[in-house]
């Protein structure tokens, strides 16, 4: 009997040190505008906090952004009654649990709306829009509450900076050309990958900011077209060599075969030797 008094103890303990998270849903949330974002767009995100249950009073709700020039606008609403609460700036905003701990025949909620800009980035990254979950007395994230919503915030920078670089990579590419076409190598499936590449570089580089997207799939296009015209470059300098090669081992082929048709030179001692020595020439 006294184990089993002990055993009620300790579990009533734990039970007692263990902050039980709260249960709430969070409605739609609505980001305008929706999207990547270039860095200095402005930024309206709204969405309400429904609870099921009492909120434990020693907890809070934190809300968290990594927008700019942040501006917090809340409402704490009791059966239906609103309490507007004071407007706050700050990347995060924090309601203690003790304005959201009512009975638990209430219906609590939280409606908000959070304006602010995109942030300035040095390249392009996901930032966090929103961020709602419930912190612990300890003041550690629930995670089993987290409700997070991001976006893309552009680097406006970085398109050009890779229209440069397709641009240089195109340029060594033309003297590749110019210089097979010298040597008088076909280089027509060349010229056909170079067209390309370049086509989609003056679309890339004639695309609006907001197009960012579209804009690197473009220049992603034209690498692959210099880089497949490079193979294709390769390729016909390999078949020329070859094509080149086999004048000479055609003539080669003429003499063995003047050798073996003749009574008198089809035992030629010379004969083997040349055609080992034709062997070795096309292995």
């Amino acid at each position: 009997m006294k184990g089993f008094k002990t055993w009620i103890i300790v579990t009533a303990i734990i039970l007692f040190c263990i902050s039980a998270a709260s249960a709430f849903t969070v409605s739609t949330v609505s980001i305008d505008p929706s999207g990547s974002l270039i860095p200095g767009t402005p930024v309206t995100v709204s969405y309400k906090v429904d609870f099921s249950g009492q909120f434990p009073s020693g907890d809070d709700l934190q809300f968290f952004t990594e927008l700019d020039d942040q501006k917090w606008t809340y409402t704490i609403l009791v059966n239906g009654v609103e309490n507007l609460r004071p407007v706050s700036g700050g990347r995060t905003l924090t309601i203690v649990g003790f304005e959201l701990s009512y009975k638990t025949g209430d219906e609590v909620a939280v409606r908000a709306t959070l304006e602010g800009k995109a942030p300035t980035v040095t390249e392009t990254t996901d930032k966090t829009i929103i961020r709602i979950q419930e912190m612990d007395t300890s003041g550690r994230s629930i995670d089993s509450t987290k409700v997070e919503r991001t976006a893309k915030i552009v680097d406006t920078g970085e398109v050009p900076k890779v229209i440069s670089e397709r641009d240089n990579e195109l340029q060594t590419y033309r003297t590749h050309i110019d210089e097979k076409a010298v040597l008088g190598i076909d280089t027509s499936a060349a010229e056909a990958k170079y067209n390309e590449a370049k086509l989609k570089i003056e679309s890339a580089r004639a695309r609006p900011t907001t197009q960012y997207a579209e804009a690197l799939v473009d220049l992603t296009a034209a690498q692959t077209s210099i880089s497949d015209g490079e193979k294709a470059l390769d390729k016909a300098w390999a078949e020329d060599e070859v094509a080149t090669a086999q004048v000479p081992i055609n003539n080669v082929d003429s003499i063995i075969a003047w050798f073996k048709g003749n009574q008198s030179t089809s035992n030629d001692q010379q004969l083997p030797a040349i055609v080992a020595k034709r062997e070795v020439a096309v292995s």
